[in-house]
């Protein structure tokens, strides 16, 4: 194990910024793992290229939860240093083979990881759309174009709009989006019988601003492009924030906006389902009750005193607790026996990951007040990043459309 100035004075060898060294030795366990693959795996002398250097921490990352170094692990990160591995999901796909596999065949290794699929200049000419790294292990995709039939006729040309072109022009057709288990896309697959089902998620705590136009013309225009359904879903998870007046506002911005909802829904429909599925992550060990304040909480996330992100972040003292405790302690949650702010169910995920979106957010919270749709009944409530994505299985969403969204920690 190599000591903190010995990790500085290697990281600045290579090339790293100080900023982001500083960021990796915040882990231990992952600048050691960086370390070795730099120094004993790769046997590096000098300066490398900064995305490459990001594909190697990344590499880095993916091993952390193993104390030996793992067995052909060399073969990956030698392919990021000759450039042949040019994506983070090409890097986690070459991982899993390593892992999976005692023997290592480069070719099935090359196929598995998309080693020498790109895409073309011309797929992506005077497009600025968001990266989506799944595009390496597709196939280059062509425009359409007139194909000549037997008669020597023309077929149309698709029609063009926004929904045919750009990053929404090359979404997945329903049933091509990849999934871990064949039989649950069987049965959405029969419930949406191959068409495109998206939904609009607003929540009715104010009124629609310019922003939602964005939403309400992806979901409902892509849906109607392909001959598809829109639900409008109100995502009315925070009793405290919302009015009748909102979900009729809504619903009338829709229609002046030219588009009928398929159906309408409300998160609050899927309440109690909600709560068992928390109850069943808690089962798997993937969930815990935690007692920390706001303020604690953001500390732990490795918010500065400053205001800003960089601090060392670490888990929550609460994060250990016995599958039985947490049960408990959540069922005390549902009935009554904490005030606002003194217990949530936070999901247990990856306070090492770079993205904010995996320092074990929160699932549920206390909140006293009762909901215009179910009443007393509930003393805690489902938060929007537990909700959203589980009532988007539920509905048998094939495409979930999301705008940008800031998340405050």
């Amino acid at each position: 194990m190599s000591s903190e100035e010995e990790l500085v004075s290697l990281f600045k060898s290579v090339g790293l910024a100080e900023n982001k060294t500083n960021d990796i030795i915040k882990n231990k366990k992952v600048s050691n793992t960086l370390s070795y693959i730099l120094t004993e795996e790769l046997k590096v002398q000098g300066p490398i290229e900064e995305k490459k250097l990001s594909l190697l921490h990344s590499l880095a990352l993916e091993s952390k939860n193993s104390d030996e170094p793992i067995k052909n692990r060399s073969v990956v990160s030698q392919k990021i240093l000759d450039g042949e591995l040019k994506t983070n999901l090409q890097v986690s796909e070459g991982f899993k083979y390593i892992v999976n596999h005692e023997e290592i065949d480069i070719k099935d290794f090359d196929k598995n990881c998309g080693v020498g699929v790109d895409l073309s200049a011309e797929d992506i000419k005077g497009e600025l759309r968001p990266k989506d790294e799944r595009d390496v292990v597709k196939k280059e995709k062509k425009k359409a174009k007139k194909q000549p039939t037997k008669n020597n006729e023309t077929k149309p040309e698709v029609e063009r709009s926004m929904f045919s072109e750009g990053f929404l022009g090359e979404l997945h057709k329903p049933g091509e989006n990849p999934q871990a288990y064949p039989e649950l896309m069987k049965e959405h697959l029969e419930a949406t019988k191959g068409e495109v089902w998206t939904r609009f998620p607003p929540e009715p705590n104010g009124y629609l601003h310019i922003g939602h136009s964005k939403a309400i013309m992806v979901n409902f225009g892509y849906a109607k492009f392909h001959n598809g359904k829109c639900y409008l879903r109100f995502d009315d998870t925070n009793p405290e924030a919302e009015e009748a007046k909102y979900f009729e506002s809504i619903k009338d911005m829709i229609d002046w906006l030219g588009f009928k909802p398929w159906k309408i829904t409300y998160s609050s429909d899927y309440f109690d389902t909600l709560y068992e599925l928390a109850e069943e992550l808690i089962k798997r060990g993937k969930a815990y009750v935690c007692h920390c304040t706001a303020e604690e909480v953001k500390l732990q996330r490795g918010l500065k005193e400053d205001g800003t992100l960089g601090g060392e972040r670490f888990a929550s003292p609460y994060r250990d607790r016995s599958i039985e405790e947490n049960l408990t302690e959540f069922r005390k949650m549902r009935d009554g026996h904490y005030e606002v702010g003194k217990a949530t169910l936070r999901m247990k995920q990856d306070i090492d990951s770079p993205s904010p979106q995996m320092w074990d957010l929160v699932a549920y919270r206390v909140l006293n007040t009762p909901h215009h749709r179910t009443g007393d009944k509930w003393k805690i409530y489902p938060t929007y990043d537990f909700t959203h994505c589980l009532v988007d299985s539920i509905e048998n969403i094939s495409h979930s459309l999301c705008t940008y969204r800031i998340q405050i920690i």
